[in-house]
């Protein structure tokens, strides 16, 4: 848990993000989940606030960090979101299955592949399209 105990860079990320999980769990995701629970069952309070954090999350610390334009932070971030509400629906099935550790990996991979441009490039949406079409 303590980034700042860390003996290497590569604990000190392992560390990092535990702490980060945490605070997103008990600051963001169950008072969010708790919120919706009102108007929805459970289940779909919970996926709800998956999808909405991880959309508006992503986005916005990737459109900070990156220099990528809000419109695609957006985009990107909503696919982030799309693919963490589909694994939240079946992840039941994913874990009972034995491709479940690989279509997980193989989501994961397909995202990075459509950040690398956006984030590593700074593309645009624009860029994307015209990529797309030659």
């Amino acid at each position: 848990r303590s980034p700042w105990l860390a003996r290497d860079l590569l604990e000190y990320w392992r560390r990092f993000h535990y702490w980060m999980w945490e605070y997103y769990v008990d600051f963001v995701y169950l008072p969010l989940s708790t919120y919706l629970a009102r108007t929805f069952g459970p289940r779909e309070a919970s996926l709800l606030a998956l999808f909405l954090t991880f959309t508006v999350g992503t986005s916005i610390v990737h459109w900070v960090h990156y220099p990528a334009p809000f419109v695609t932070a957006l985009v990107l971030g909503l696919l982030f979101g799309l693919a963490s509400l589909f694994h939240g629906i079946f992840s039941k099935a994913l874990q009972r299955s034995r491709w479940g550790t690989a279509f997980t990996w193989l989501t994961v991979f397909f995202l990075y592949i459509l950040a690398y441009p956006a984030y590593g490039l700074g593309w645009g949406v624009h860029d994307f399209f015209e990529f797309l079409r030659r």
